[in-house]
């Protein structure tokens, strides 16, 4: 086995690579750092490598059975890309792991992020209520969640800023209500690019966020 000065070497050279888009080498020696010791750790560092170098599906492969907060948000990520959006879902709510020990309190700091990508999974599996729950909430988490916004507008659903932004800064919240007053023009677009039929790859049973907010409205 390598020793531990060999491991922080090849990750100090794994991270250099990364940096300079020396994408095929940072994945070689990520390989190699995996293969001899395949700790969740080396297994994110093997993902972020695959996907960083464009191999998804690799990515995928490699991250699905990890349970870092960080490994579980770049497999959904991929899930989002490969359009198995089920999988995504679960493995950011924590359900895709056995004992139920994992949840999105998980993400800390990031569940904003977390809650914005399964806003973004929703919305591609055609389910606009949880989209916009999951949306809504990843602004109300994260004050610059502009993107979560934007996308709440493009759907017609944008709640008027300063209900959840909350901000002084009046030129912040004068611009996002500007985003919200074009929402219904952007939505109009999307509506005939939606036009298209899509297969969609969500056909497993609801999960517990989607069966909650089914019984608010029972």
């Amino acid at each position: 086995k390598m020793v531990v000065s060999s491991v922080e070497a090849l990750k100090a050279a794994v991270e250099h690579s990364l940096e300079w888009y020396l994408f095929d080498n940072a994945c070689f020696l990520a390989e190699r750092i995996y293969f001899d010791d395949p700790s969740d750790e080396h297994t994110l560092l093997l993902g972020q490598c695959y996907h960083r170098s464009g191999q998804t599906s690799r990515a995928y492969s490699v991250l699905k059975a990890c349970t870092l907060p960080k490994a579980r948000y770049l497999f959904a990520l991929c899930c989002h890309q490969l359009e198995k959006f089920s999988d995504g879902e679960l493995a950011l709510n924590g359900e895709l792991y056995p004992g139920n020990t994992h949840s999105m309190d998980d993400f800390d700091a990031s569940l904003g992020a977390a809650q914005h990508l399964l806003g973004k999974l929703a919305l591609s599996s055609n389910r606009r209520k949880i989209a916009q729950y999951n949306l809504t909430n990843a602004c109300t988490t994260n004050p610059y969640m502009w993107v979560s916004y934007e996308a709440l507008c493009q759907l017609g659903e944008a709640p008027v800023p300063a209900s959840i932004f909350h901000s002084q800064d009046a030129s912040v919240l004068a611009s996002m209500s500007l985003m919200q007053q074009r929402g219904p023009a952007i939505q109009a677009v999307m509506r005939q690019q939606a036009n298209k039929p899509r297969a969609l790859a969500f056909d497993s049973p609801a999960t517990g966020q989607e069966a909650a907010l089914s019984a608010q409205d029972a």
